[in-house]
């Protein structure tokens, strides 16, 4: 990097210090704890985010709020330039800075806030919407290969998919410049949703890998670059019912997985979003999170069809699982039945908000019910959904590009 370039860089970067003024602070309400002044100012309740509340109130593990002592919520306080939140910020995403007035606005109609930011220059950013709060893993700190995933003539081979299924040949290139992260939840120490399927430990992990495999080669297909997240360097794709559980799972680039649960969502985010900065070239970028539900058959009686979870915040992740749900409910919707399915926004999940990508979550069963561990045991139902979810991604893709 040149001096210049250097200099330039740095001062940015003051500036930017230097706008940043103090947390915004708040008294709780009446029979208000953490979690409930985390809900009124729209702030995620998740376990990191009570963990950066304490932190900013010097607050022990098991230590409450006290009605009458004013605290620091994790919201900074920014002197608004009177230009654009982009210029004030220093960020360049057109999204992000309509996400952050948005909150501003809503602060001020919910009377959380007295002003607004327009008149009183005092814009309130999120700690989750500043990107570099959080404590995820990033690629300084792990060593995220500069692969190409994609087919770069007409075939290529991945022996992660198994010897039967290695040789990938292209159809067509109507998802190229686009970038998937296919995110099989759980693996590694981990095994998710646990079931008994008489004598046989029917776990989650394994099945919610066999389709992120199946989903991923059918992208490569199509011309799209894809990040298989988790990876099991000894299951490809497999053709039996009972897919025996094992803990051989690691990250993308042979990164082996934490134990702890928080560092290793960290962990996984950080991944992600390394590899997310790898690709600013790409037209699109899109997480998929999948899983398989785990709820009693008391609270759930019938099978559950695949369920779309969104960020509230982003639309794009709104918009992605209006066209899934879309496509997949013809495939369910037949024989006089009507689809289960639903789509739902999750703002407490950190897959869904700390990646970079538009992200979303899909839960394709329930484990727990004898006719949904039935579907998942055969591997012409695993590759139905990846068909149908592949079928979505390209008329979503189609559409971006039409702006239909």
């Amino acid at each position: 990097m040149s001096r210049l370039i250097w200099v330039v860089l740095v001062l940015k970067a003051c500036l930017i210090s230097a706008n940043a003024q103090n947390h915004v602070t708040a008294l709780p309400h009446e029979s208000e704890g953490i979690m409930g002044m985390l809900r009124r100012f729209e702030l995620p309740v998740t376990p990191q985010m009570v963990t950066q509340f304490r932190r900013l109130n010097n607050l022990k593990p098991n230590e409450g709020v006290k009605i009458d002592q004013t605290y620091r919520m994790p919201i900074r306080r920014y002197r608004y330039n009177q230009k654009s939140i982009r210029t004030t910020l220093g960020i360049s995403d057109y999204s992000h800075a309509q996400r952050i007035a948005d909150y501003n606005n809503r602060m001020t109609a919910k009377g959380v806030r007295e002003d607004n930011f327009l008149n009183s220059l005092a814009l309130w950013v999120p700690d989750h919407e500043a990107k570099n709060i959080h404590a995820a893993t990033t690629e300084r700190e792990v060593r995220i290969p500069k692969t190409s995933p994609q087919i770069q003539g007409k075939t290529a081979t991945w022996p992660i998919f198994g010897s039967k299924y290695a040789t990938i040949t292209r159809q067509d290139t109507k998802l190229a410049g686009r970038v998937y992260y296919i995110d099989a939840g759980h693996g590694g120490p981990d095994p998710g949703a646990i079931s008994k399927v008489g004598g046989f430990s029917m776990q989650e992990d394994e099945y919610a890998y066999d389709i992120a495999l199946r989903l991923s080669r059918n992208l490569l297909r199509h011309g799209a670059k894809v990040y298989l997240i988790v990876q099991d360097p000894n299951d490809g794709i497999r053709e039996g019912t009972r897919l025996l559980p094992d803990k051989h799972e690691v990250f993308w680039g042979n990164i082996e997985m934490v134990t702890n649960f928080t560092d290793r969502l960290r962990q996984r985010s950080g991944i992600v979003n390394a590899l997310f900065d790898q690709n600013p070239e790409a037209t699109a970028h899109r997480l998929l999170s999948i899983h398989v539900d785990s709820r009693s058959l008391k609270d759930v009686p019938n099978p559950m069809d695949p369920h779309f979870s969104y960020y509230s915040g982003s639309d794009d992740g709104a918009r992605l699982s209006r066209i899934l749900f879309d496509t997949m409910k013809p495939f369910y919707t037949t024989e006089g039945r009507s689809y289960s399915g639903s789509i739902q926004t999750r703002d407490q999940l950190y897959m869904l908000l700390y990646p970079k990508p538009v992200a979303i979550l899909i839960e394709t069963a329930n484990i727990q019910h004898p006719i949904d561990q039935g579907r998942l045991m055969k591997s012409s139902y695993r590759q139905a959904i990846a068909d149908r979810l592949t079928t979505g991604l390209l008329l979503e893709a189609k559409t971006d590009i039409t702006g239909k």
